[in-house]
């Protein structure tokens, strides 16, 4: 199960670029808000696959992938799998020039 659609039991979270190492343009130096989808109907490992954990002592939620199982943190809770994260539209991400003068913004 990859996809929206085949999400059991969604739910959102907001994480921030830096947290998940999600690279965005140099030029955006603070932090930009994600918007996560995660299916907690998901609670088993997968390699390589981003998961939703509650580390032991921790009521905090931290997303990480991992490559093998013995890689998890010991007393880590798996409580989802990310399905999918949106990057908001930021004005950095503006083409510059399309080629067409029609359409650059550097014509008009």
């Amino acid at each position: 199960m990859s996809t929206v659609h085949e999400t059991e039991d969604p739910v959102a979270l907001i994480a921030d670029h830096q947290s998940m190492g999600v690279l965005l343009p140099e030029a955006i130096k603070d932090p930009v808000d994600l918007v996560v989808l995660c299916d907690r109907a998901r609670r088993n490992f997968s390699e390589r696959k981003f998961l939703v954990l509650r580390l032991e002592g921790s009521d905090v939620v931290t997303i990480r992938a991992f490559e093998n199982k013995g890689d998890v943190p010991g007393g880590a809770e798996i409580l989802g799998h990310v399905t999918l994260v949106q990057i908001p539209w930021l004005p950095s991400m503006q083409k510059k020039k399309s080629g067409f003068m029609e359409e650059d913004t550097l014509f008009n």
